[in-house]
């Protein structure tokens, strides 16, 4: 173990986000309870009762409630949801540190970025175009704020309709997508130009729009 890079850091990657961090640090821990080693102050927003990403929805509203709460860094796992929040929770939280959060960098499977200073949009596409063999949601159409879990034994949301067109929906339509490989179309290649990479909560895939360059608040990502 004598050539194992970073040996002796206690804490892994926590430990190394901890050496970025400016003093006066205060983290959004997202999706997670984990915060030993980061040597700052933190907020986290998995067992709380107050950041509703998928309420918030916009993320001209995210950054206001996270500046209220002195938010100055966030971290995160990219790409990867634990599932203890309901899907729109996910979509609109990534929707915000995909397309604003400022110079992230990465430590093992963590991400750090900035809190973004500049007005954000108020507005978002909430359009979700679920592509699913039936659950948690069927498929079709969707706006964001519906896509929270429904009462134990309760039935879910009904849809606005199906996703009759796929590739207009990748090139124009959805704000984000859903998208279970086992049983969803050939999604088009304009995709990748379209969307950023895809995120995984289970079995699920979540994709979710690319911002315009005038939005973009972090153009060396």
């Amino acid at each position: 173990y004598l050539n194992t890079p970073n040996r002796l850091r206690p804490y892994g990657a926590h430990g190394e986000i901890g050496e970025w961090l400016p003093p006066d640090a205060n983290v959004l821990v997202h999706d997670s309870s984990l915060h030993l080693g980061i040597n700052a102050r933190s907020v986290q927003d998995q067992w709380q009762g107050r950041i509703s990403y998928a309420e918030l929805l916009s993320p001209a509203a995210i950054q206001r409630e996270l500046a209220s709460l002195k938010v100055t860094h966030l971290m995160w796992e990219p790409g990867a949801s634990t599932q203890w929040n309901c899907l729109g929770h996910d979509l609109a939280f990534w929707n915000f540190v995909d397309n604003y959060a400022v110079g992230r960098r990465m430590s093992g499977h963590l991400a750090l970025a900035t809190m973004p200073e500049q007005p954000l949009p108020e507005v978002v596409n909430d359009r979700v175009a679920m592509l699913t063999c039936g659950a948690p949601y069927p498929a079709g159409w969707y706006r964001l704020r519906q896509l929270r879990v429904p009462p134990l034994g309760g039935p879910a949301p009904p849809s606005e309709g199906p996703v009759t067109d796929l590739v207009a929906a990748v090139d124009q339509d959805a704000g984000f997508l859903v998208v279970d490989p086992a049983c969803a179309p050939k999604l088009p290649d304009e995709i990748k130009t379209r969307f950023h990479p895809a995120a995984s909560r289970g079995p699920l895939q979540i994709y979710v729009r690319s911002q315009p360059p005038e939005y973009k608040v972090d153009p060396s990502r």
